[in-house]
């Protein structure tokens, strides 16, 4: 059998916690430590362990209880050729005791039958516990005090098991130490000494322990590489993994149809963004037109203003020419008589002088007032145009400000707008000019003159 770990809790010094001794190999362990450590309870627990029951409350357990109280637990791994096996027991309040084979987890045993598991496993002869829980600090085993035909049993066994280590121990020291014997064994200490070391301890150089050094730094090198190997390598494939999740996610077909509804929305968004930008251009640019065009409609207003008011002063042109032209004939009857007194000689000739200017006076008068009289239609007819013009601009107006401009209005916009233009030429074509020269009026247009 092989003690592999042993573990304490709530035992003398590891009040309300647990000490445990693990990874225990093959060959010699050392357990040290400073003084009252607690390396003696740890040999203690383990005697109890094995031989103490769990229901004893004897004072070798109770001398295992620290000051605080409460329950006492020990557990110890060991290995035998079936395998490795778990033992524990609790003592005092919460008494137990529990075979389990790691192997499986499988409880083997349980109180009384753990106990009897136990039993059978120390009954081994010195292939158990005995020999080894027999060498302990400052006392011989953890005997019971009592006198009972079972404690007495319990002492023999332990006796017994004393006696076969201090005999088997005497003859090995013995056979040690005996004749020339250990001057050998300590030659050949010497001798592997010498080639492990120098006389002042240090490494000896070419020998297995400097080798051992310098491998074991060529190993700690090594490892040192292999370990920014392997963060590098960790870190390689923390990105792997997180790019594959990424990748696991981008090829869902969930998030795929998420994607590419979010992408067609926003597409549809950008469209009917883009569609309401043309919009807005194409409203700013007709903004700008009617602008542009209520612009000339109100100089066109302004024009017919003025045209009409150059109607108004060529019918006052007219009136007064009439006038001057009553005033004219009358003083030219006055001088008539005049001058028929003055000269019987000259009566014939003033006499046909009158009959030729009359007549002219006539032809001049009848071609005045007929060309007034077709200006005066020809003005009434274009003040009758121009404000059918106003007419059908205020109703443009009123449709632009109550209606959308659309290609049929900016086509009759056009069309009036040819309209204005020429309506302007006829103006400036048929304007009226009236001019006094040396007593006499003379009407005429632009291009032309009616003299009188």
């Amino acid at each position: 059998m092989k003690l592999r770990s042993l573990s304490l809790t709530n035992v003398r010094r590891f009040a309300g916690q647990t000490a445990t001794i693990g990874e225990i190999g093959d060959g010699i362990t050392v357990l040290s430590a400073a003084n009252e450590s607690g390396k003696s309870t740890f040999f203690d627990a383990l005697h109890a362990l094995f031989f103490q029951p769990y229901s004893s409350q004897n004072s070798e357990v109770k001398k295992l209880r620290p000051h605080s109280g409460g329950a006492v637990a020990v557990a110890a791994e060991i290995e035998t050729d079936d395998g490795l096996f778990r033992l524990e027991k609790t003592w005092l309040s919460r008494k137990s005791a529990k075979v389990t084979d790691c192997a499986n987890g499988r409880f083997l045993a349980q109180d009384d039958e753990a106990e009897a598991w136990i039993d059978r496993l120390i009954r081994g002869g010195l292939g158990g516990p005995t020999g080894l829980l027999w060498v302990r600090q400052g006392v011989t085993a953890l005997e019971p005090a009592g006198t009972s035909t079972a404690e007495k049993r319990e002492k023999e066994t332990a006796l017994d098991a004393r006696r076969d280590l201090m005999s088997t121990l005497a003859g090995e020291i013995d056979q040690m130490t005996g004749g020339r014997r250990m001057d050998h064994v300590l030659s050949a200490c010497r001798a592997e000494l010498a080639a492990l070391a120098t006389a002042t301890g240090k490494p000896r150089t070419g020998g297995p322990w400097k080798r051992a050094e310098d491998e074991l730094e060529n190993l700690q090198q090594s490892r040192a590489a292999l370990a920014a190997q392997v963060a590098e390598l960790s870190g390689a494939l923390d990105e792997r993994r997180r790019v594959e999740a990424e990748r696991a996610r981008l090829d869902d077909p969930e998030e795929r149809a998420a994607r590419d509804s979010a992408l067609k929305t926003a597409r549809a968004a950008m469209q009917a963004a883009e569609a309401h930008v043309l919009k807005l251009e194409a409203a700013e640019r007709e903004v700008k037109i009617a602008g542009l065009e209520h612009g000339a409609a109100e100089t066109a207003v302004e024009d017919l203003k003025g045209l009409k008011e150059a109607v108004v002063v060529a019918q006052a042109a007219v009136a007064a020419a009439d006038e001057e032209e009553a005033s004219a004939q009358v003083a030219y009857a006055g001088k008539e008589a005049e001058e028929a007194t003055a000269s019987d000689t000259l009566k014939a000739a003033e006499s046909r002088v009158k009959e030729l200017r009359a007549a002219h006076g006539q032809a001049q008068r009848a071609a005045i007032a007929r060309l007034a009289q077709e200006r005066l239609g020809e003005m009434r007819a274009r003040l009758a145009k121009a404000e059918a013009q106003v007419t059908r601009l205020a109703t443009a107006r009123a449709e632009v400000d109550a209606a959308r401009v659309d290609d049929d209005i900016l086509a009759s916009l056009d069309d009036l707008s040819r309209q204005l233009t020429e309506a302007r030429a006829r103006r400036d074509a048929l304007a009226v000019t009236v001019t006094r020269w040396n007593g006499l009026i003379f009407f005429g247009l632009k291009n032309r003159r009616a003299r009188g």
